[in-house]
């Protein structure tokens, strides 16, 4: 049942991506925009290691040339929202088929955040109209509360972090404190990004 909105929504979205993208395109706008000095100084560091590395013949995509040159990001609204809605529809046949559960959970999770953020800002009307996307937006929160469970249920088996405690494994212990802390750093940028995307 949890699936089902996700695989719905992502046929119409593969089936009429324009409506979409013009409902995503302020925000991603403002992400392409956030992103681009990043992207740029990235750019640039690829192609001074591709000059660096003299007789080794590297060749590096017009693409990075264009934006290290200061040319705008190559990023299509569309093709965004035509990916979003296929990680949504596999995602989510994985999910109500019971094939690997919990990855599928994440995936749609990660999916979700974006598309609420771009499709139900309620915030910016007024009226019924903002009513209705703040019913939207809540409901849409409570999917991804439901996701998060589904993602951390281990169907009465222990998960990754007992296994390794109870092996007494060293390594693997590390690699769950490690995960912790990847896990938790992703989730303050995720928070920073959605405070930058409120402020405008």
């Amino acid at each position: 049942m949890l699936a089902s909105p996700f695989i719905g929504g992502g046929l119409d979205t593969l089936r009429n991506p324009s409506a979409r993208a013009a409902v995503a395109a302020p925000i991603v706008d403002r992400l392409v925009e956030a992103a681009t000095p990043a992207a740029r100084k990235l750019a640039t560091k690829i192609e001074g290691v591709t000059e660096d590395l003299g007789s080794v013949p590297v060749e590096v995509p017009t693409a990075v040339h264009d934006v290290a040159a200061g040319h705008p990001l190559p990023f299509e609204t569309e093709a965004y929202v035509k990916a979003n809605a296929a990680v949504q529809l596999g995602a989510g046949l994985l999910l109500a088929a019971g094939k690997a559960p919990r990855l599928a959970s994440v995936a749609l999770a990660a999916t979700l955040v974006p598309t609420t953020i771009a499709g139900h800002r309620f915030w910016e009307l007024e009226g019924e109209e903002r009513t209705a996307q703040q019913i939207h937006f809540t409901k849409n929160l409570a999917m991804l509360g439901g996701l998060l469970l589904a993602a951390l249920d281990t169907e009465g088996r222990p998960d990754l972090r007992h296994r390794v405690t109870a092996s007494g494994s060293d390594a693997g212990q590390h690699l769950v404190e490690r995960a912790s802390e990847l896990s938790k750093a992703a989730g303050a940028k995720a928070q920073g990004l959605v405070d930058a995307v409120e402020r405008g």
